[in-house]
């Protein structure tokens, strides 16, 4: 059974076979939509996979985001998403950047975490299967170095290195769980 997949923010670069939404109608947009002021208009528990690519800190509100991904993922499906990271030059450059995102942004909607027992958003729960801090060379042999150490110490890099050492993206990989 082929996988159903969302692309939130798709712009004209929809993720393959996935329904694109945007709120610009572009090349590739299914449903044009501002996902900030209206619910989706998707069932509940009906996708597999949910993506969004350079999306999320364009907007304010997140966490209404967020509570519409896990209405309409299945449990066990998939959110997976890239952002800029805080220290990013690329977080400042663009002024429709709103949301700034760290290594521990997610922790708020994970089941389960200390975080999430100050119940902010008790209707959402996922798990965490792989996040990463992304470096500008991070292909490059000589940027590999860096990107594992840092990520085996993402705490102490965020709170003591992120300004001398900036990265370029965090990438989220969480799993809807009830």
């Amino acid at each position: 059974m082929k996988e159903k997949i969302v692309d939130l923010g798709c712009g004209a670069n929809k993720y393959p076979g996935s329904i694109g939404i945007d709120r610009l109608k572009l090349k590739g947009v299914d449903i044009v939509r501002d996902v900030e002021s209206s619910p989706l208009p998707l069932k509940d528990n009906s996708f597999d996979k949910v993506v969004a690519y350079n999306f999320l800190e364009h907007l304010e509100d997140t966490s209404r985001v967020f509570k519409e991904v896990y209405r309409i993922l299945k449990v066990g499906g998939i959110f997976h998403f890239e952002v800029p990271h805080y220290s990013s030059v690329d977080m400042f450059t663009d002024p429709t950047h709103k949301s700034f995102f760290s290594y521990r942004s997610v922790e708020y909607y994970v089941k389960g975490h200390k975080l999430n027992e100050f119940k902010y958003f008790p209707d959402i729960r996922f798990e965490i299967i792989n996040r990463e801090i992304l470096f500008w060379g991070s292909k490059r042999f000589i940027d590999l170095p860096q990107q594992i150490i840092f990520n085996k110490i993402p705490r102490f890099y965020e709170r003591k290195l992120a300004w001398v050492f900036p990265a370029h993206q965090l990438s989220f990989t969480l799993r809807k769980v009830l």
